[in-house]
């Protein structure tokens, strides 16, 4: 069959639309990310993936295959005959298949040191974990870090065993205060790759009273690649009274912020570009140098997969991250990837995006916020 193309905001929603057409087993062939507008002008990325179902061959048509069959009527040469049986009999040789026996034998042993054998009340809630959307790895290490406490115990039931879990994942989202309560002036500077969301962060965090406690702010965008941010600020200026200060040069970086002594809190909207390009995370490292215990949020979508997470908080690491915002939690069907996101990030968490309303669709993180939202998916 051909290859069908389907859209959604996220990733999961477009492959979500693919299953629900083709089945659960579709093969996702390759998936991009296009633009479309959105909230003040801004841009939304919309994902495509392009699949086939599992179930299905990519086929050709009958007299194509009648010409592809191998048989004694067809006239090869004797060089193309040669050939052919030769690559035959090395396909079917004792090496080959001995190499295919090992190779074999390495996975098993892979997938016992990664999923040792636990037991059977162990398993069903391991299931559970990675139907929330934990990866099976970290839903194996918290599993292996409660059966180590509790293995002396007779007949545990699942509820002791989901209470250590709810510990567990509290800790990792364990609350913090990113504002301190001194006079001082603050500076915060939000960082991400292209399309998280940091500009509708920034602008969620400036409005939302519960975040800034009526203190003045201010805010400067060294976002000059993509009109669309610079116009959304804008809008938003006029809308809020809020000055918004555009810097261009690194060198005028620290006159800006020396020209807002009389704001408490400077917020600092930064380019959305590939973390992968030297040249912008250089640049990047320009303008921190200049300010003084400036603070830097990784802004991550919600829907962003674990191994990228990590590659992520790798590189940004150089520029000094204090923490993250994680955005789009409202479009995920599966809490359970935050959680393996921030294993995979090693930050704080200090507030999620939870949908395109200012100012209003910001949350303050607390430990029990992302666990309410597996337990009630752990059961289904």
């Amino acid at each position: 069959m051909k290859p069908k193309i389907y859209s959604g905001k996220t990733y999961q929603e477009a492959l979500d639309k693919a299953k629900t057409e083709l089945g659960e087993d579709v093969i996702i062939l390759d998936s991009k990310e296009t633009k479309s507008g959105g909230f003040f002008s801004e841009e939304k990325n919309i994902i495509e993936v392009r699949v086939i179902a599992g179930n299905e061959e990519f086929s050709l048509p009958q007299k194509n295959k009648a010409n592809l069959k191998i048989n004694s009527n067809i006239n090869f040469s004797h060089k193309r005959k040669k050939t052919y049986q030769g690559l035959n009999n090395k396909l079917n040789s004792p090496e080959i298949s001995y190499i295919g026996n090992e190779i074999e034998k390495l996975n098993g042993y892979i997938k016992k040191i990664l999923f040792p054998e636990l037991p059977k009340t162990y398993n069903k809630i391991r299931e559970s974990l990675e139907r929330t959307g934990i990866n099976s790895i970290d839903a194996v290490e918290f599993l292996m870090n409660t059966y180590s406490r509790l293995e002396n115990i007779p007949n545990i039931s699942s509820e002791v065993i989901i209470e250590s879990l709810e510990a567990q994942i509290c800790r990792l989202f364990n609350s913090r205060k990113l504002f301190s309560d001194n006079n001082e002036q603050q500076v915060f500077s939000l960082i991400g790759p292209a399309g998280t969301g940091k500009t509708t962060s920034l602008m969620k965090m400036a409005t939302n009273r519960e975040i800034t406690q009526d203190k003045k702010v201010a805010i400067i965008s060294t976002d000059c690649y993509r009109m669309a941010a610079t116009e959304a600020l804008k809008k938003f200026s006029n809308l809020t009274s809020i000055p918004v200060i555009e810097v261009r040069d690194t060198e005028k970086f620290s006159d800006s912020i020396d020209n807002l002594r009389k704001f408490d809190i400077i917020l600092v909207d930064t380019p959305g570009r590939s973390p992968f390009n030297k040249k912008y995370i250089s640049e990047m490292e320009n303008y921190f140098l200049q300010v003084e215990n400036m603070k830097k949020l990784l802004v991550l979508s919600s829907t962003t997969d674990s191994a990228i997470v990590r590659e992520f908080s790798q590189i940004y690491s150089s520029l000094g991250v204090n923490g993250m915002i994680i955005t789009k939690i409202d479009e995920i069907h599966f809490p359970g990837k935050v959680v393996s996101m921030v294993k995979a990030a090693n930050l704080p968490v200090y507030y999620y995006g939870i949908g395109q309303s200012i100012p209003n669709d910001i949350k303050i993180n607390n430990d029990r916020y992302i666990w309410e939202k597996i337990e009630s998916n752990l059961n289904r």
